[in-house]
């Protein structure tokens, strides 16, 4: 019976403690990086309140010992003095430079862990990349490319009415099927984008104008790439107007490596059903859809 009761009283006891163990486990890097900044600090600071107060009283120790055997003191007597010194200023200074050592061994550590999360995760999305590439490769295969790129950007067919001007000056309603994409229903797909009226840079009602801002941004980013020799995909990004992504500081383009080398931002025109503030000259609200060709993971690639 006592055994019975111990048992389930260490049973909730672990029920209690492994959240709690598993949460300080996946934060462990931050609480040593903290930890150990905090000892680096407190021990600076211990260190010069050893110096302000004991060092000067081994020193005054070390001047009345070497005044007293002044006269008959030998050479050894006098190594002996400096050595009883220096013994007691490293015992004064052993905390400071624990704390200190310490500190520093947890920072250490703490990189260590988060490099090794970082590879884990890098290697992880690896893995789902060349898993994802091979699922459309088999889309493609069957199905033809058009429809892997309807179905990876979320494009559909769909009927849209509008007030056509016709040359004579009389306007018709027009019933067509048209390409469309819903960026606020169906979000992203990968790192795709949509560049419409809700971007700052779409400052007009010219396809053609903001066909060739495209292509000029473009440009400039494999000149960037060229000259630099890396290309982050926030960087295109934020040259284009578009929120920044964590997933965007990892992956991106190389100039000289296994992937295309060069950026693209694979253009495709098509009607977004969720705009409402650029209506392009047949009153159709039009966008363009941007699907960059990322050689994969940067620090894979360098």
């Amino acid at each position: 019976m006592k055994i019975e009761i111990v048992s389930k009283a260490l049973g909730k006891v672990a029920d209690v403690t492994a959240p709690i163990i598993m949460k300080t486990s996946k934060h462990a890097p931050e609480i040593a990086l903290g930890c150990g900044v905090a000892a680096m600090v407190g021990g600076t600071v211990l260190a010069c309140v050893t110096t302000w107060k004991k060092l000067p009283e081994r020193v005054e120790e070390k001047d009345a010992e070497l005044n007293r055997i002044f006269v008959k003191a030998t050479t050894e007597e006098k190594v002996k003095a400096y050595s009883k010194m220096a013994g007691k200023v490293a015992l004064d200074y052993a905390p400071s430079a624990l704390m200190i050592g310490g500190g520093v061994a947890m920072v250490v550590w703490s990189h260590s862990r988060l490099r090794s999360r970082l590879a884990a995760v890098g290697a992880a999305y690896a893995t789902l990349e060349a898993m994802y590439g091979e699922y459309r490769s088999r889309v493609i295969e069957d199905y033809g490319e058009e429809v892997d790129k309807k179905y990876r950007l979320g494009i559909r067919d769909e009927e849209v009415s509008y007030t056509k001007t016709l040359k004579n000056g009389k306007e018709k309603e027009v019933t067509e099927v048209c390409e469309a994409v819903h960026p606020d229903g169906n979000g992203y797909s990968l790192y795709a984008r949509y560049f419409d009226g809700f971007n700052s840079n779409m400052h007009t009602k010219s396809q053609e104008y903001n066909f060739d801002f495209l292509v000029r941004m473009q440009n400039a980013c494999n000149e960037k790439l060229n000259r630099k020799g890396y290309l982050f995909l926030n960087e295109v990004y934020d040259a284009l107007g578009f929120e920044e992504i964590p997933e965007g500081q990892l992956v991106g383009w190389i100039k000289d490596g296994d992937g295309d080398g060069f950026v693209d931002f694979g253009l495709y025109e098509a009607r977004n059903a969720d705009a409402r503030n650029y209506i392009d000259y047949n009153g159709k609200e039009t966008c363009f859809v941007l699907d960059f060709n990322v050689d994969g993971v940067m620090w894979d690639l360098i």
